[in-house]
């Protein structure tokens, strides 16, 4: 009567320490990070996609840009870089969010806050997932006349998903990844369970089922 489940719990227990695991973990979200490199062939005059990546629950106005979640916060930041940078380019920041401030408006915030030109920056507030990220964005790009290359910013471990919704609707994204989660000099004790190689995984996980799903549903 025991021995089932405790093979069962001792199976649980090798996959849970293979997959915290530095030493495995890394290469595996490295190779998913890499598929989409930094794409420069879009002109400086082009349009900035910044796709959302969650709010905190503390978030009650646009004003308060600090609970931007950490991903949010870098793909922001890159493209405060690039507008300042590239003071012809639009950006587009796109997110809605759980919660009664959106994304794209917490987004819109943080850029102005970084001396980018309100006027500069275009909300949709209405995406709630990858998918409509990118329906919504090639809406906004007929509408008002932009063209079909857009840089798109996000997380490295996300530009897979990202390119190919993108692509699927007839936009042409160059890759602008940030938020780069892989390390490949792990030392030889890199085997060692670690809870940050525990929540790359989860995200790697996450990606790969997305990719799973958006493919399932057509929309890559």
């Amino acid at each position: 009567r025991i021995l089932w489940p405790l093979l069962f719990s001792l199976l649980w227990v090798a996959v849970l320490v293979v997959v915290s695991a530095p030493r495995v973990v890394n290469p595996l979200v490295d190779a998913w990070e890499t598929r989409y490199p930094p794409d420069a062939s879009c002109g400086s005059d082009s349009l900035i996609v910044v796709l959302a990546a969650g709010l905190d629950k503390k978030a009650k106005s646009p004003e308060q840009t600090e609970y931007l979640y950490p991903a949010s916060h870098i793909r922001s930041a890159h493209a405060a870089s690039l507008a300042t940078r590239d003071a012809a380019s639009m950006i587009l920041v796109t997110g809605q969010g759980l919660y009664s401030v959106t994304e794209a408006a917490m987004m819109r915030a943080y850029l102005t806050q970084r001396g980018i030109d309100a006027s500069r920056v275009v909300m949709d507030e209405a995406a709630r997932n990858t998918y409509e990220n990118a329906v919504n964005t090639a809406a906004l790009a007929a509408e008002l006349g932009w063209d079909q290359r857009v840089r798109l910013v996000t997380s490295a471990l996300h530009m897979p998903r990202a390119m190919g919704a993108f692509m699927q609707q007839g936009l042409t994204p160059c890759a602008v990844p940030v938020d780069f989660l892989a390390v490949l000099d792990v030392p030889w004790y890199g085997f060692v369970p670690q809870t940050t190689a525990l929540f790359k995984f989860r995200t790697y996980l996450h990606e790969r089922i997305g990719m799973l799903l958006y493919r399932s549903n057509g929309w890559l």
